[in-house]
């Protein structure tokens, strides 16, 4: 009966957390952040290539390493970025500003030029950050700026926003917060869970997801949760393997040592309480106690984690 307790107990937390998280709509008002800002890179070898990023901050761009280094084998000594921000076009550039950044990510976050582990987002810090309101503004979405290999969404927190907001990053990638770039690189203004979104009646779809875009402009976006710990989630799982740490300790240890010492003899006439047929436990069922703890433990890390990705999913 404690084993199949567990069990329900177990799926009971593990999908109350998967409904929980399976919708939520985050608003953006027009002039708010984020919006989306052109990076353009100078590459190693001269040549030039555009990707994405999200203005988080007046001095700070999330992007993705894949988009930086998408063209190089390895990163250029002496990379350099240019940042494009306001009303910007792939064919009108020469109007907005313009600013170096630094990349402060480690490079082995991820192996840039195939994206082996996962893409990992970046952050670049502004050498100089945008002074003018005029260029603090969402910035049209337009084809050249979305594509398959660019797009991105996932949270970031402004530390320098007076209310200390979460925002929403506007490019996208299914697989963007992996253990790796979550829990060894936990970049100051990352540290909310990456998310992926989807939709089938906005006027902007790409791939397996889609950004909210209301006449031009990033308005909202679908929240689904990526199953990757994050605080809310952590002390659910550490409660979960604790449980069967109890019952597994309960059935194997603890029923196994003696209680009471008996004197046996062949009198049971003269005994007050006759010896129960149960007093010793059988080898049977210590391999059956045995296997139900280890069964309750597959199913704690291995089938509820699969079980409760497929179910999000097919919710969603």
């Amino acid at each position: 009966s404690n084993q199949i307790g567990f069990i329900i107990l177990s799926l009971t937390l593990h999908f109350c957390q998967g409904f929980r998280d399976a919708s939520y709509i985050y608003a953006i008002e027009k002039g708010e952040y984020p919006f989306l800002v052109l990076l353009k890179v100078k590459t190693s070898s001269d040549g030039v290539q555009f990707g994405n990023g999200c203005l988080v901050s007046l001095s700070w761009v999330l992007s993705l390493s894949c988009i930086l280094y998408k063209a190089t084998k390895s990163p250029p000594p002496d990379l350099e970025v240019s940042v494009f921000a306001g009303l910007v076009s792939m064919n009108d550039t020469g109007s907005v500003p313009s600013r170096r950044v630094i990349r402060i990510v480690p490079d082995e976050l991820v192996r840039s030029d195939e994206c082996y582990n996962g893409p990992c987002l970046v952050l670049l810090q502004l050498e100089s950050a945008f002074l003018e309101s005029n260029w603090i503004r969402p910035a049209p979405l337009n084809n050249g700026m979305i594509s398959v290999e660019s797009h991105l969404v996932g949270w970031a927190w402004d530390l320098e926003a007076k209310n200390n907001l979460s925002h929403a990053v506007s490019l996208k990638v299914v697989s963007l917060s992996t253990s790796k770039c979550y829990e060894e690189y936990e970049v100051v203004q990352c540290k909310r869970e990456m998310c992926v979104y989807e939709t089938d009646s906005l006027p902007l779809t790409v791939g397996e997801g889609a950004l909210l875009v209301d006449d031009g402009y990033l308005t909202a976006l679908k929240y689904m949760d990526t199953h990757v710990l994050s605080p809310k989630s952590t002390f659910i799982v550490l409660t979960i393997r604790l449980y069967w740490f109890i019952t597994w300790t309960q059935y194997y240890v603890v029923d196994n040592i003696p209680k009471v010492a008996f004197i046996e003899t062949d009198n049971t006439e003269d005994d007050l309480f006759p010896p129960s047929r149960f007093n010793k436990r059988s080898k049977s069922l210590n391999v059956s106690v045995n296997l139900n703890a280890f069964l309750s433990f597959t199913l704690t890390v291995a089938i509820l984690p699969l079980m409760q990705q497929w179910l999000s999913a097919t919710i969603i």
